[in-house]
């Protein structure tokens, strides 16, 4: 078998087979983001880190969300 053609091959396998197992990783490893902590996040500025006395805006967004935190 020509050289060029079997490198194309094994390479054209290895892609499909990576890409199965990503496709596979992505359905298993899936994880359900709060849409409501997601818009909250969306909204918040996003500068200041650490003025609100929490780690970043997506430690803020889970708190207002779970109703910890005050909206102000």
């Amino acid at each position: 078998m020509n050289p060029i053609l079997l490198a194309t091959l094994v390479v054209a396998i290895v892609g499909i087979v990576i890409g199965f197992v990503l496709g596979f990783a992505n359905i298993k490893l899936h994880v359900d983001v709060d849409e409501k902590e997601a818009q909250i996040l969306e909204a918040l500025p996003g500068n200041n880190c650490g003025g609100c006395g929490y780690a970043g805006c997506s430690g803020l967004a889970a708190a207002i969300a779970k109703g910890e935190a005050p909206v102000n």
